[in-house]
């Protein structure tokens, strides 16, 4: 058994998955769906970053989680670490959702969201003030990543992010 820690799919580590919609004036609004694969063989702890390179200045307005039902698996947490180029450390592993349960199957139209560790009256803020940065002692950008707290069993986990920058 071995934690994984690394970019779910080659397109996410190259930085070519989607590309953006724009919004009427100045933002874009982003969208990244994807789903990937659990491994039975990853341990505790594995951190699978579905979005490498997010603006620091990005403001998350929606994460949603679905799934057939890890059943080996009881919580997910969704965070934020340094790209795997800065040394990919933790920034904190679960500020955007905490001990999401994954264990039965959860519908795309009955979604698990993502950002249930963010107070209403933080949902404007970039992700930089959510982590308690700001202009000058930011860093540019952040990978977002599901930790798994358990898992035992291969399934497939969808993922869907929305943001403004």
């Amino acid at each position: 058994m071995a934690v994984f820690n690394d970019y779910i799919n080659a397109n996410i580590a190259a930085g070519t998955l989607t590309h953006a919609l724009f919004a009427q004036g100045t933002s874009e609004i982003k969208m990244f769906s994807l789903a990937f694969d659990t491994v039975a063989a990853d341990d505790a702890g594995s951190i699978y970053r579905v979005i490498k390179a997010i603006p620091s200045s990005a403001i998350i307005q929606r994460i949603e989680i679905w799934t057939d039902g890890v059943t080996g698996a009881s919580a997910v947490d969704v965070g934020l670490y340094q790209t795997l180029a800065d040394g990919g450390a933790v920034i904190d592993a679960d500020i955007l959702g905490a001990d999401i349960d994954l264990s039965s199957a959860v519908l795309e139209t009955a979604a698990k969201s993502g950002l249930v560790s963010v107070a209403n009256s933080d949902r404007n803020k970039s992700l930089m003030e959510l982590v308690g940065q700001t202009v000058t002692n930011r860093q540019m950008s952040y990978d977002l990543a599901l930790t798994f707290n358990d898992i035992t069993e291969a399934d497939t986990v969808n993922v869907r992010v929305t943001y403004v920058v």
